[in-house]
């Protein structure tokens, strides 16, 4: 993992506050892929710039920012769910997993991890704690929460919404193969066809045929995230009309459905994850009320400060 340097400094007062500022996954729109071929992380900032931030992972599949601002990680190959601190320290926070691969928090920060292999969807509580959502389903892959707090999941050929007793319904079925789901601000649900080569949107919760766009330079369409401002981003495993395993990207769309590249030369994205994009988790820690006093009695005081130096000069 590469190291990250912070110019923050702690004023009293504004702990809260600047651990917002100053933690490495805090910076609007900071984009992590899972690349599962060479197991690691990549992580990007808004230009498309590259870096590693893990590596050595056993076949990495779904990313999920928690309300608590870490980073978790579905490691398929191993069965463990990893937990990264916002300084980068790694921990087990799940293990004896089956197959675990995407990964969702709902607003009350619990994890929700699709374990693929045994057909189950598990709930975990802040403390690790797990327990079964929901069971009997075919090959779970991709998890999303909508706008409501509603739980989507995807396996081959359909897409699922969940009730808060972990009961299914189908809203989609598609002959093609399902990879990644994303909800934008509005509350519409995108959802990528592999063998398609395109990503289809359903409004309002109605499954409709409509296809947002199709991109003949591009195959196997897999992770789906927004950004901040409505863009989406598809994680692609193959280019050129063709699977390529070593020519992986990630492109970018705008309303208009035209693609830019954003990052290229990847292996084998497989899950995205945008930090303060719609549609997933904010990092945001809110204090108990003593600790509002604090924070706005420390932003009067840094005012007042910069009045004083203001009238001095």
């Amino acid at each position: 993992m590469k190291s990250r340097t912070s110019s923050c400094r702690k004023a009293p007062g504004l702990g809260v506050v600047l651990f917002l500022v100053c933690s490495p996954f805090a910076h609007a729109d900071s984009f992590f892929v899972s690349d599962a071929a060479d197991g690691t992380i990549l992580s990007f900032d808004s230009g498309g710039n590259e870096s590693v931030f893990a590596s050595g992972l056993n076949q990495p599949a779904g990313l999920v920012f928690g309300n608590n601002g870490d980073l978790y990680v579905a490691s398929a190959g191993d069965g463990t769910i990893l937990q990264f601190s916002a300084g980068g320290a790694a921990s087990v926070f799940a293990s004896g997993l089956n197959n675990p691969t995407g990964l969702a928090v709902d607003g009350n920060g619990n994890l929700f991890v699709a374990n693929s292999g045994s057909g189950t969807i598990l709930q975990f509580n802040s403390s690790g704690n797990g327990s079964a959502f929901a069971s009997g389903l075919f090959r779970p892959g991709y998890l999303a929460f909508d706008n409501q707090g509603n739980l989507y999941a995807t396996t081959p050929h359909s897409i699922l919404e969940f009730d808060s007793g972990g009961t299914p319904s189908t809203i989609y079925s598609a002959l093609n193969y399902l990879g990644g789901i994303a909800f934008n601000s509005a509350g519409e649900l995108y959802a990528s066809l592999q063998n398609a080569g395109s990503i289809v949107r359903l409004s309002d919760g109605v499954a409709a045929n409509a296809v947002a766009f199709s991109d003949p330079l591009h195959t196997n369409p897999t992770g789906l995230a927004f950004d901040s401002s409505d863009k989406l981003y598809v994680a692609f495993g193959g280019v050129n009309g063709t699977y390529n395993p070593m020519g992986g990207d990630i492109e970018e769309y705008g309303s208009g459905g035209t693609g830019n590249p954003f990052a290229t030369g990847l292996i084998n994205p497989l899950y995205l994850a945008v930090q303060g994009a719609s549609g997933v988790p904010r990092v945001e820690f809110v204090p108990e009320p003593p600790g509002y006093a604090l924070v706005f009695a420390g932003l009067t005081a840094m005012l007042a400060g910069c009045r004083r130096r203001q009238r001095r000069s």
